[in-house]
């Protein structure tokens, strides 16, 4: 039946749709961590055929949560409370993340990857809040790199549609990681207290096209031109330089000899359409900057 026969239909059909504001947000976020995520000394107690049953509710309220996300009911943004409980809950709610992942990504590229990168900024900083000096071979640093690993990971294969949500994820990085650094000849010997992440960065590396790699490279001389690394101390930058730099296939394994732990290769292969807004749609090629 023709829409123009009936004018107010849109009108009608919107007082239908329901847009929850912040507050809603919040509390239903507050809601799902506390019965979803948090332990419950309680939960202990009860038999086993209780524990099915409460695992039960607590995976479709992650998965309904989820569908409000991906139905456009909340943004994407509101993605950050799940995979920050990615690792740590992934036995049980894994596929559900998973499956969350490769629909945000479907439905907006670049706004998933600065929810993932806001993720991983945050957990840094609590990271930073509980040792003194953040050791990059310590078992916390290495499972915030395997987090990174798998967001990357999410990304798939097609170049064409993730090249610029990984540059996103790259200008984030670098940004956070130079926050508040003195860049005056006078005041850059000591890193910058972030610095450390670039190494979690480096797993998103392989994903750029080598005339992305470029363009983050010239975004980061030439915001940051003073950061002129000679010490050991310097030693994420030098990593992460080299991840822009060198073949995509050989650098994990430089990084692994150099950290004494092993990375996971990416077995994407490139492509040669950009990515466009929205499920699947392309465009004339373009090079990412910034």
């Amino acid at each position: 039946m023709p829409m123009s026969i009936f004018p107010d239909i849109n009108i009608r059909i919107k007082q239908l749709v329901l847009q929850p504001d912040e507050i809603v947000i919040r509390e239903l976020t507050a809601f799902l961590q506390i019965n979803a995520f948090a332990e419950s000394e309680n939960d202990s107690k009860l038999d086993q055929q209780e524990q099915i049953e409460l695992m039960h509710k607590k995976r479709k309220l992650v998965a309904q949560f989820s569908k409000l996300i991906i139905h456009g009911c909340f943004p994407v943004s509101c993605l950050l409370p799940l995979v920050r409980n990615y690792v740590s809950h992934f036995t049980d709610f894994g596929d559900i993340f998973n499956n969350l992942l490769y629909k945000c990504r479907d439905v907006d590229f670049v706004e998933t990857a600065e929810t993932l990168v806001t993720a991983l900024q945050e957990m840094f900083e609590e990271l930073l809040e509980t040792k003194k000096q953040l050791d990059p071979l310590s078992d916390s640093f290495n499972a915030l790199r395997d987090l990174a690993k798998r967001f990357a990971s999410a990304f798939g294969s097609d170049y064409s549609k993730n090249r610029y949500a990984v540059a996103t994820i790259h200008k984030s990085a670098i940004d956070f990681a130079f926050r508040d650094f003195d860049t005056t000849p006078k005041g850059n010997d000591k890193p910058p207290k972030n610095l450390f992440f670039l190494e979690i960065a480096i797993e998103f590396s392989s994903k750029l096209l080598a005339q992305d790699k470029a363009a983050v490279m010239r975004y980061l001389n030439k915001t940051y031109p003073e950061a002129a690394p000679g010490k050991g101390q310097w030693e994420p930058y030098k990593l992460y330089i080299a991840s822009l730099t060198e073949k995509r296939n050989d650098f994990n394994d430089d990084a692994s000899s150099v950290r004494s732990f092993s990375t996971v290769r990416s077995d994407s292969s490139h492509r040669s359409t950009p990515r466009g807004r929205g499920r699947g749609r392309g465009g004339i090629r373009r090079n990412v900057d910034f």
